[in-house]
């Protein structure tokens, strides 16, 4: 049979509610394997009825009607379309049963044959049920990801008819309008909820749309969608999605949260665009002395319709015109700065060249052959996680955005404490809770002075009361060297991994190492690179390198070196040449290659390469690297032991697309020797590292004797004074969440000689312990525990106190408030929350702007009041109204 939905575009860079008429067959197994997608027609405006634009009599038996975006045709004269004519309307406003109303004003009952004809790039044919889908072509329809069940397909669909939310000029809801009806207190709360993401406001907050059954909650919610458009990313979900045997629920949330985040990337490319008329490569003689010959550059001319420009290419260059299959007559485009290629395909000037061609044709490019355009990509940091995670994916700049995440600041920047440790009224960000502000103060020193190592803190207090707040300032004032991990006590469930484990593993991450080392290195510019062979030591014909021959050039002048020929194969690897900028490491014998010497940059018109400076100073120096890392960060480089020589090639191996157990290796685990390079005294700490690497036969994670093998180490060069341990801080928010197993594993871990400082938070008082069936204890956490950890006291913020924090955040999102509203709003904390009341501050000032005032005054507080309600407030609806409810 056939189906026929409303689409919804979903694309890998956003998730938007915008419907479409589309039809597709229901995926049966012959239509699983034809590369069948479903597909929408490109109208940016589709009514709620279906009208018959023309009517064609194409042959003898076959009748074509023109429709909105897709024509139909029969192939008999009794046909369902016999007895439709122009200017006749299907009104079927989810477009859901276009079959069913052909057949209904059909005189002949079942249909027969019925064509679709819909818009693709490229043409396939699929057969379902009797009735032929052809996927025409369409160089600008756009492909969406399948809906993924049943349910949610006839969920979307049930609401195509919404446009918008409905609101006029002012944001007050018209009685019927954009396909809404009614609802009109919660349309105008929710334009208003519209207009704070625009002006970017909203982030980090949250809205519940409660209601019986049937009332348009989710209506309002794709109404929402429609009124943000195509840029804003829009991820439906449904709560039961979290459940499943293979990913963790916290998992699932996480991986929602980050494909609605946008991150939208400008970039102004330089690029060489034309259709490709000379391409020759210019060989010379190996530099290594072998038999064989190498390219030493490429000549390529490229012709547009304004000229032929002909340039001089990097040998790397010509391994990217080989991949791409790139050849006479081929229109192609190269970017200045990263040299990639790119076919976009055949000249139309061949078009006659072949009788039958498989390519595809592209007309010649307009303008100059070198030009610059702007390119715009919309991605979410879902997107970059799954970029990251398969990161075979190439040079675009969704590969390369991992170094742009940076976490963004808060107005917290410490403690506010005064130079004897005595919190101020307000500083920092931080209002009130002088009593804790200060004991968190004296648990910083202890820190500082390494005297809290396996030390618990509990902060216990009512929710609002600042306790993470506090626990993120302590790790600003720690600083960037001290290693602060934050988790939630719901993240130790997992159907994966233990929940000891997940403790485990946090726990080491809170833990760092600091490694000194002085490295002895030669830098500059090669000038010479000679291999010098001889006879090969078996008594074969073939001959072997007995060593290199090297000469590095810097500033102050030139040095010749004779290197072991282990290092030329380091230097083959990192296909070094002569003028290339290179360091080699004394101790280890590590060769690393920086770029192209500047001197050389007029010797390609484009260039692949990076160019550096020449060195100065001294070819053979010394410098001090410092390098901090986790317990955790050499776990994992254990657990796949086939990174590099150094930390940084080892931290690149992190990133796993599927998180396993660290735990339960099969075999036992050997730690390498260690070899000692002693150079004037010091000890080389990349020796360190390298004996920090386990070496493994047949398993692949890290087992707890392997943990205590990497202690070993670790301690012995603490004693050494190579290494330096860095004890951090882990906090865990919402300890009550933990059960009875988490709890004991807790208290022996603090105990370890290796522990970081635990900061524990909650809001509960006397509950069960979970995992108990009837204990109860204070703040859900096991006496004996309690015993370890001292506990600091959040208490309600006062009335002042209040009112000083609503006008710091006033104060951030530039907002002006009169001295009335904030004695309203302090009123609204005190009978409420305090986080309620600073929701409001937006909306509030929202409801002003529309009524033409500048400043936010008290009428305006409970207006938005009104729109937006309170837990005792929504609590009380259910109350009165609880038969209306689902239960």
């Amino acid at each position: 049979m056939i189906a026929i939905v409303t689409e919804v575009r979903l694309t890998l860079w956003r998730v938007k509610a915008r419907f479409k008429l589309g039809v597709h067959c229901n995926p049966t197994d012959d239509t699983r394997n034809s590369r069948f997608e479903p597909l929408m027609i490109k109208s940016e405006k589709v009514p709620s009825e279906a009208t018959v634009l023309q009517r064609k009599e194409i042959k003898h038996r076959e009748t074509r009607l023109v429709f909105h975006g897709f024509e139909a045709s029969s192939h008999s004269r009794s046909g369902p379309l016999n007895t439709l004519n122009e200017g006749d309307v299907f009104r079927a406003s989810s477009v859901d049963n276009l079959v069913g109303v052909l057949q209904e004003r059909s005189d002949v009952g079942p249909i027969g044959h019925l064509e679709v004809h819909l818009p693709y790039h490229r043409a396939a044919h699929t057969k379902c049920g009797g009735v032929k889908v052809t996927h025409c072509c369409s160089q600008h329809a756009m492909r969406i990801e399948e809906v993924r069940s049943t349910s949610k397909a006839q969920r979307v669909a049930a609401h195509t008819h919404i446009k918008g939310l409905g609101l006029d000029e002012n944001g007050i809801p018209l009685p019927s309008a954009a396909g809404l009806v009614g609802q009109e207190c919660a349309r105008e709360a929710a334009g208003i909820v519209v207009e704070m993401i625009r002006s970017k406001k909203m982030a980090g907050r949250a809205v519940l749309m409660a209601g019986p059954p049937g009332t348009g909650k989710t209506a309002i919610a794709m109404a929402i969608a429609q009124d943000l458009g195509n840029k804003v990313p829009f991820c439906p979900m449904v709560g039961s999605e979290v459940y499943s045997s293979e990913i963790k629920k916290t998992e699932v949330l996480m991986e929602n949260f980050r494909r609605a985040i946008g991150l939208r990337i400008k970039e102004i490319k330089e690029v060489y665009e034309g259709e490709v008329t000379e391409l020759t490569p210019v060989e010379t003689e190996s530099p290594t002395g072998g038999l064989g010959k190498t390219i030493s550059h490429v000549i390529i001319s490229l012709r547009t319709a304004k000229g032929v420009k002909q340039l001089k290419l990097d040998p790397c260059i010509y391994e990217s015109l080989q991949k791409e299959h790139v050849e006479v007559g081929d229109v192609i485009y190269i970017e200045a700065n990263s040299g990639a290629v790119k076919r976009q395909g055949r000249c139309d000037v061949y078009t006659a060249e072949y009788d039958l061609e498989a390519d595809e044709y592209v007309p010649l490019p307009k303008g100059e052959v070198h030009k610059k355009k702007e390119v715009v990509q919309d991605v979410t940091l879902h997107d970059l996680d799954v970029a990251n995670a398969r990161p075979q994916g190439g040079q675009d700049i969704v590969s390369m955005m991992g170094q742009l995440m940076k976490p963004k600041k808060t107005e917290i920047t410490g403690l506010g404490l005064d130079e004897n440790g005595i919190p101020l009224p307000s500083a920092a960000g931080l209002v009130g809770q002088e009593c804790a502000r200060e004991a968190a103060g004296i648990v910083v020193e202890m820190i500082r002075s390494k005297k809290m190592a396996g030390r618990a803190v509990l902060m216990a207090g009512p929710p609002g009361t600042g306790k993470t707040a506090i626990a993120m300032a302590i790790a600003q004032d720690l600083g960037n060297k001290v290693p602060f991990c934050p988790m939630v006590g719901s993240e130790v469930y997992s159907s994966e991994i233990k929940k000891t484990e997940v403790l485990m593993e946090n726990f080491r991450r809170a833990i760092g190492l600091r490694i000194k080392e002085i490295k002895e290195v030669y830098e500059g510019e090669v000038t010479e690179l000679t291999p010098v062979e001889t006879e090969s030591p078996t008594g074969g014909l073939g001959k072997t390198i007995s060593h290199v021959i090297i000469s590095l050039r810097t500033a102050k002048g030139v040095k010749q070196l004779k290197l072991d020929p282990c290092i030329y194969e380091s230097l083959q690897k990192e296909h070094v040449e002569v003028g290339d900028v290179i360091y080699i490491e004394a101790n280890s014998g590590a060769v690393k290659r920086q770029g192209r010497c500047d001197v050389y940059t007029a010797e390609y018109d484009l260039e692949a390469d990076e160019y550096v400076p020449l060195p100065k100073g001294e070819v053979h120096k010394k410098k001090e690297v410092v390098q901090d890392v986790t317990l955790h960060d050499l776990d994992v480089a254990n657990a796949r032991p086939q990174g590099g020589q150094d930390i940084v090639s080892m931290m690149g191996q992190l990133m796993k697309p599927k998180k396993t157990e660290i735990t339960g290796a099969s075999g036992s685990p050997e730690v390498r020797s260690l070899k000692r390079v002693v150079t004037d005294g010091t000890v080389s700490s990349i020796t360190v590292v390298e004996s920090l690497i386990v070496s493994y036969t047949q398993h692949t994670s890290i087992s707890d004797k392997l943990r205590k093998e990497i202690n070993k180490v670790v301690n012995k060069y603490i004693d050494q004074g190579i290494a330096e341990l860095v004890p951090g801080v882990l906090f865990i928010d919402e300890v009550h969440m933990l059960d009875i197993e988490c709890f004991t594993y807790l208290h022996r871990a603090l105990e370890s000689t290796i522990a970081p400082i635990v900061i524990f938070a909650t809001n509960r008082g006397k509950c069960t312990i979970r995992g108990t069936e009837d204990i109860v204890s204070p703040h859900g956490i096991p006496l004996d525990l309690l015993d370890r950890v001292m506990i600091i006291r959040t208490l309600p913020y006062s009335s002042d106190d209040v009112i000083q924090i609503l006008r710091i955040r006033a104060q951030t999102e530039g907002l002006k408030v009169s001295e009335q509203a904030y004695a309203r709003l302090a009123g609204v904390a005190t009978d409420t929350t305090l986080r309620y009341a600073v929701q409001l501050l937006t909306p509030a000032s929202r409801l002003a702007q529309l009524a033409g005032r500048e400043d936010l005054e008290p009428q305006d507080i409970d207006e938005v009041c009104d729109l937006f309600l309170n837990a005792k407030q929504s609590a009380k609806i259910l109350t009165e109204l609880e038969s209306q409810f689902m239960k």
